[in-house]
C-alpha cells in the first residue's frame, strides 16, 4: 500500500532511481521491526495455545511443531535461501511468514537476517513498479496527445478536402448549365 506510491512520488519529484535504494533500506528497517513483533507474539501464542492446554491444532502436537522448528533452525543454506526468497517474493505475505517463523521457533538470527534482506528486495520491486508506472503513464499520455493531434489534423484535412471537393462540384454544375 505504501511502497508503490513511494516509488511514484520519487519519480514525480525527479529523484534518480538510486534514491529507491535509500527508501528500500528505510522500508526494510520498518518492516523488520513489525516482523520481529509478530515473531515474538507468535512464539508466545504457540506456547499459550499448545503447551498449557496440551492441545492439538490441525492434529499437530506441540512436540511435532518443536521438531519442525528445530529442523528449520539448523540453518542449512537451503533454509536460509528459502526464507530469504519467501521474504523477497512480492506476492508472499511477509507478516504471515513472520507469524509462522515465530510459531515454529525458527532461529531468530536466521529469521531476522533473511527477513531484513528479503524485504529489501521486496520493497525495491514494489517501489520500482511505482517508479516505472509514472514513466509509463507519462509515455501513454504523450502517445494519447500525439494520437489526438494526428486525429485532429486528419479531421481538419478531411474537412478542407471535403469542402474543396464540394466547391469544385458546384463550379462544374454551374459551368455546365
Amino acid at each position: 500500500m505504501v511502497l508503490v506510491p513511494a516509488g511514484a512520488v520519487a519519480q514525480v519529484r525527479d529523484y534518480t532511481a538510486w534514491y529507491l535504494l535509500v527508501l528500500m533500506v528505510f522500508s526494510a528497517i520498518g518492516r523488520i521491526i513489525g516482523s520481529v513483533i509478530l515473531y515474538g507474539l507468535a512464539g508466545k501464542l504457540e506456547h499459550t495455545l499448545l503447551v498449557k492446554k496440551r492441545r492439538r491444532i490441525f492434529n499437530v502436537t506441540h512436540e511435532q511443531i518443536q521438531q519442525l522448528g528445530q529442523r528449520l533452525s539448523k540453518g542449512g543454506w537451503r533454509d536460509w535461501v528459502t526464507l530469504f526468497t519467501l521474504n523477497a517474493i512480492p506476492i508472499f505475505p511477509t507478516s504471515g511468514l513472520s507469524l509462522i517463523c515465530g510459531f515454529l521457533k525458527v532461529n531468530f538470527r536466521m529469521f531476522a537476517f533473511c527477513s531484513f534482506f528479503g524485504t529489501m528486495i521486496n520493497a525495491l520491486i514494489f517501489m520500482s513498479i511505482g517508479y516505472a508506472g509514472v514513466r509509463v503513464a507519462e509515455t501513454l499520455h504523450m502517445i494519447q496527445l500525439a494520437g489526438q493531434l494526428i486525429t485532429g489534423i486528419f479531421l481538419v484535412t478531411s474537412l478542407v478536402l471535403l469542402v474543396r471537393y464540394r466547391q469544385s462540384r458546384l463550379r462544374k454544375k454551374t459551368v455546365t448549365r
